[in-house]
């Protein structure tokens, strides 16, 4: 199961999320070194956002999968369905 959802974290962000993401933060870039004033302070928002967007999506989600996955297998063990299974293989 372990081996499944690590998959799935790797092959989540696609080119299309990280192009789109990368296009902002260039987007952003440009308003703050050309805009001034309103213009300058939302270009900083929108950066510091999507900045702040990647890390969340990928650390903190992959954190919280993690730990329900050490729930779930320390619930079975515990349960002892683990040595019912080894048990039916001798």
């Amino acid at each position: 199961m372990r081996v499944a959802m690590e998959a799935g974290f790797s092959r989540a962000f696609s080119n299309n999320h990280r192009c789109e993401r990368i296009q902002l933060l260039v987007t952003a870039g440009i308003l703050t070194i050309l805009g001034s004033g309103p213009v300058k302070g939302f270009a900083i928002s929108l950066g510091v956002g999507v900045v702040v967007s990647m890390f969340t999506a990928i650390t903190v989600s992959h954190f919280f999968a993690c730990a329900y996955l050490l729930t779930v297998t320390l619930r079975i063990i515990h349960s002892g369905l683990v040595r019912i299974s080894l048990q039916a293989k001798f």
